[in-house]
């Protein structure tokens, strides 16, 4: 028995892979460790060779037959696709899946995000004004975040501001209980 160290280097590549290929589509840059991104890994991995299995099983249907070099070539492809799609829609539909479940058996809704900022970032248009104390930081749209910093970025309009920001316009509320913060998203939809 021979130990193919690049093999085996090779055969564990997909789960970075399609790690990687979702904090690119996330938008995420910061630098995982080891550790903590090692389930991460693993589940892209696993998924990639089940899916590539699959894909074997299709192709030898049509009598051809897939090297380990081939394999592990279609399972890193498939990772990478995966890793894209986790991030496009896969999240979202897992995560409506289970909110749904859990909404038929009586339990609350679940939020996965690391971050509360992150319900903006749904690609919708999001009016916000920032908080602390009773003293308003900043408002304007919502144009990007980074949540492990706990910062985001909002384009200034003053005409909005005068047209939305009104009592009655309140769409929703987030209280941070520990930072005496909070944000404040307005109805855009308004008839003013």
């Amino acid at each position: 028995m021979q130990f193919d160290l690049f093999k085996h280097i090779l055969d564990i590549a997909p789960g970075f892979i399609g790690f990687a290929v979702y904090k690119f589509a996330e938008g995420d840059e910061e630098q995982e460790h080891w550790d903590t991104a090692i389930m991460p890994y693993f589940l892209f991995a696993a998924c990639s060779w089940a899916l590539t299995c699959l894909c074997e099983l299709g192709i030898e249907f049509f009598s051809v037959s897939l090297s380990s070099i081939g394999f592990t070539i279609i399972s890193m492809v498939v990772a990478a696709m995966l890793g894209l799609c986790h991030s496009l829609f896969l999240k979202r539909w897992l995560l409506n899946a289970v909110n749904y479940i859990r909404g038929k058996i009586g339990l609350n809704h679940v939020n996965y995000t690391s971050g509360m900022l992150e319900i903006f970032d749904d690609g919708e248009d999001h009016y916000i004004s920032v908080y602390r104390g009773n003293d308003k930081i900043m408002s304007g749209w919502f144009n990007r975040m980074r949540v492990k910093e706990g910062a985001l970025v909002l384009i200034p309009s003053p005409e909005w501001e005068e047209k939305l920001e009104k009592p009655n316009n309140v769409k929703r509320t987030i209280a941070y209980l520990d930072k005496d913060t909070h944000i404040i998203e307005y109805n855009i939809n308004t008839k003013s």
